[in-house]
């Protein structure tokens, strides 16, 4: 008899899957142990699919016992109605939330609702770490983050989109549900692609806006199913779930002579905007805008630029002030941002002058204020960096947007402005 031992993340107690045990054993000689008292429901497809071609044998999937959940999960009278709606379409849909309303509670609720085997998939490494510490703490399990060094998959997967296909492709079928955070990354290309391997029957899409550049919003809902609830930020604020937000230009003038070359340069024939928003952000002034404010606060902030080397300089400029600060980047280690986030949390840092690596998958619930050197017209961005200081730890959050007169930075806030606006209609 060939004996298949497993060590880790395995199963099962259910009858279903001692039928199947026992089928097995009978069937082709194969015996299966558990080693220690690892018992996790339904991830025997996983450890038998690779002996699955050599030994013809198909196992079904089964539903993870309800005993397997010590859930502690509990639900706001909102993300009850979400999840209820994603329910009655079948289980499949797109759940458009502010960021600090709770949608990882909406994630883990259509988990303990269907019990099925789960991929989660988030744009970034912070995201994967948060999603375990909340599954862990509210539903009792410890999911597997993928990829990891034995190449494991367990009853509930977490992993980057950038890992999408190499999952989906071997091992697609063995899902019952996805979870997409963050899913308007999904219209990119190569996630898109991955996610044409999906088979799971039950699909969750969650994020704070939809709204894309590139007008690719309907892939999305091809791919998860149609926005099923939605709530806008100026509910979320007239909840009291998160906190106020006060949001103020900070205008600036230019001096004559760099007004001169911005004239020079919006003015080329092959006029490169890329170099005319970095040569408005890299300017001094904006650095002391940025001090100033911070000098008024008194408290924690993440200013944002588009730019990494912006980021440094102002991260250096602030430090020779007396101001304690960290730098963060998309080519920052891991461990690395890590290390600055937390002391960031715990105070040894005041202040983390970031690039768009930080418009998602950070969670610091203390942060009060946001500072904006570079302009955008995108709504989406907008919110997401603006979600960076709405937790409900303080009445008031503030958004600084620090503007040049007489540039496009203005036409770009006026724009941004008026999008607010409507997002916050129901104010």
């Amino acid at each position: 008899m060939r004996e298949i031992i497993v060590s880790k993340n395995i199963i099962d107690v259910s009858e279903d899957i001692a039928r199947t045990v026992h089928s097995l054993e009978m069937k082709h000689g194969i015996k299966l142990t558990v080693s220690k008292n690892k018992i996790l429901a339904g991830i025997l497809p996983f450890v038998i699919e690779k002996f699955r071609k050599r030994y013809k044998f198909r196992v079904k999937q089964t539903l993870i016992p309800e005993f397997i959940f010590k859930s502690t999960l509990q639900l706001r009278d909102y993300q009850k109605k979400a999840i209820e709606m994603w329910e009655k379409n079948g289980k499949n849909g797109i759940i458009i939330m502010p960021t600090g309303s709770g949608k990882t509670h909406i994630g883990m609720s259509a988990i303990l609702l269907t019990r099925a085997t789960t991929l989660i998939l988030v744009p970034s490494r912070p995201l994967v770490e948060q999603w375990i510490r909340a599954i862990s703490r509210y539903l009792g399990i410890k999911p597997i983050p993928f990829p990891n060094k034995s190449g494991e998959l367990g009853i509930i997967t977490v992993a980057c989109y950038n890992s999408a296909g190499s999952i989906l492709k071997k091992f697609g079928h063995l899902f019952s549900l996805i979870i997409c955070d963050e899913v308007h990354h999904v219209p990119a290309k190569t996630f898109a692609k991955a996610l044409s391997y999906c088979q799971a029957p039950y699909r969750l899409g969650l994020t704070a806006t939809l709204s894309r550049s590139d007008q690719k919003e309907h892939i999305a809902e091809y791919f998860i199913g149609r926005v099923v609830y939605y709530m806008n930020i100026g509910e979320v604020i007239k909840r009291g779930i998160v906190a106020n937000i006060r949001y103020e230009a900070i205008y600036l003038e230019l001096p004559e002579k760099d007004l001169s070359h911005y004239y020079s340069l919006v003015n080329k024939k092959k006029k490169n905007n890329v170099e005319i928003a970095m040569f408005l952000d890299s300017h001094i002034y904006k650095k002391i805008a940025v001090l100033q404010i911070l000098q008024e606060i008194n408290g924690k902030a993440i200013v944002f630029t588009h730019f990494r080397r912006v980021a440094k300089e102002t991260q250096e400029f602030l430090q020779k002030c007396g101001i304690r600060c960290g730098f963060v980047h998309s080519k920052t280690p891991r461990i690395e941002r890590q290390e600055i986030l937390a002391k960031l949390q715990n105070g040894e840092i005041s202040v983390i002058v970031a690039t768009p690596v930080l418009d998602e998958g950070i969670d610091i619930p203390d942060i009060r204020a946001v500072i904006l050197m570079s302009s955008s017209r995108s709504l989406r961005v907008l919110i997401q960096r603006i979600g960076r200081a709405l937790r409900k730890t303080k009445s008031v959050a503030f958004v600084y947007d620090i503007l040049f007169r007489n540039t496009h930075e203005i036409k770009s806030f006026y724009i941004r402005k008026k999008n607010l606006y409507h997002a916050l209609c129901n104010l």
